[in-house]
């Protein structure tokens, strides 16, 4: 609304004062004669020129304002969801959203089509610059266009006479995570016996998330690590990120074997409910109230009941004959944590590390598991490789709110 009124006062007041012009000029061609007369036939089309003019200039700042604002709006719209590429594999949610939200913005009946999908392209952004392309995307540039050879150039009212009846307007914007807002994440390693040989790609991941939650939002997110066997272990608990980023690095470098961690928990199997749970609980304290809250599970999915389970390990059973501790029970346990931990609003991530050592159909299994306990903006990735996972922390970055970066 104000971007109407702003052009259209300016343009009333410019055509009032044309009017009064013109009835002065009026008045002195109507009572003088000969070189008046010359004078008033040069000079009156010329004003009726400025005044088209005028208009022509009123109408270009509006719709490249209006251009300015929809592409913005269309940027930060796809870039929320840059997520969903690392669970399809696919940009088509991020493009459908640009075009979406561009299109919401000026439709493409009255403006043509604003946002092309060419003009919606994933790619990363390093702090001062867009490249396109590459495999872990954390940015979204998107261009509108009102071009002639996007055939929905800006009319001109004046513009034909001088051979100029349109105008080419085009924005470019680049959208990628960073809000400025807590972005509180814990991490929960899998310190099983089978996932022994990928510790060192685990630690790297958990570093590299610690750098995302640390470097791009705001300086009072948390972050932690929760350890897994048949039990949980708090190894480093909620702490603010960036005022002790030094400290969790290194906390994180030293986890070279379960048995060096402290953790007292080695050799009890795997229970992914057990470090679930310790997440919720370390999350339920008020200091998190309202902000975002996000676990990200890094396992090669393999549940192995080997020990007693209570409440606090998110499944109850005495692996006896009477109450044995099946997979089944164990996955239906984190499946209950999972539903817990959506209704109290934290995302859920998972990296699942699917190795060669594991039969094609557990693995079938085993991804299809864990993609059942993503929640919020979480998402379900699969590394198929050890070295793969350490490079996944990209999608968790991606489902941090986003801001602007670039616009031009």
């Amino acid at each position: 609304m104000s971007l109407n009124l702003r052009y259209g006062s300016g343009l009333a007041l410019a055509l009032m004062r044309l009017a009064g012009t013109f009835a002065r000029f009026d008045r002195r061609c109507g009572r003088d004669r000969g070189g008046m007369a010359t004078l008033c036939a040069v000079i009156i089309p010329l004003l009726v020129g400025l005044g088209t003019l005028a208009i022509d200039q009123g109408y270009y700042g509006y719709r490249n304002l209006l251009l300015k604002q929809t592409t913005q709006n269309a940027a930060l719209a796809a870039a929320e969801e840059l997520y969903t590429y690392y669970s399809t594999g696919k940009n088509t949610t991020v493009v459908s959203t640009a075009q979406t939200y561009a299109g919401n913005n000026m439709p493409s009946a009255k403006y043509g089509t604003v946002v092309t999908t060419s003009n919606v392209v994933l790619g990363t952004w390093s702090g001062t610059a867009f490249t396109a392309g590459g495999t872990n995307p954390t940015a979204v540039q998107v261009t509108g266009l009102n071009t002639t050879a996007n055939s929905n150039a800006v009319p001109l009212f004046l513009g034909s006479f001088f051979g100029r009846p349109t105008a080419d307007i085009s924005y470019t914007v680049v959208a990628s995570y960073g809000s400025g807002k807590a972005f509180n994440t814990i991490v929960i390693n899998d310190m099983s016996d089978s996932f022994s040989g990928e510790l060192t790609d685990q630690v790297t991941a958990d570093q590299q998330i610690l750098n995302c939650v640390k470097g791009v939002v705001g300086s009072s997110s948390y972050f932690g690590v929760t350890l897994i066997n048949g039990h949980s272990y708090t190894y480093v608990p909620l702490t603010p990120a960036q005022a002790n980023y030094t400290t969790l690095n290194s906390k994180i470098g030293d986890l070279t074997s379960c048995s060096g961690s402290g953790d007292p928990n080695c050799g009890t199997g795997s229970n992914i409910a057990s470090g679930m749970y310790s997440a919720i609980q370390q999350f339920s304290s008020s200091t998190y109230a309202g902000s975002s809250k996000n676990i990200v599970i890094i396992t090669d999915g393999a549940p192995n009941p080997s020990t007693t389970y209570t409440s606090v390990d998110g499944v109850s059973c005495t692996n006896s004959k009477s109450d044995p501790c099946t997979i089944a029970l164990m996955e239906s346990g984190a499946q209950t944590q999972a539903a817990t931990a959506k209704s109290d609003g934290i995302n859920i991530s998972t990296i699942y590390y699917s190795g060669d050592d594991t039969n094609p159909t557990d693995q079938a299994n085993y991804k299809a598991f864990l993609a059942s306990l993503i929640t919020g903006t979480g998402s379900a990735l699969v590394a198929p490789s050890a070295a793969a996972i350490d490079a996944s922390y990209a999608s968790l970055c991606s489902s941090i709110p986003s801001v602007l970066k670039l616009a031009n």
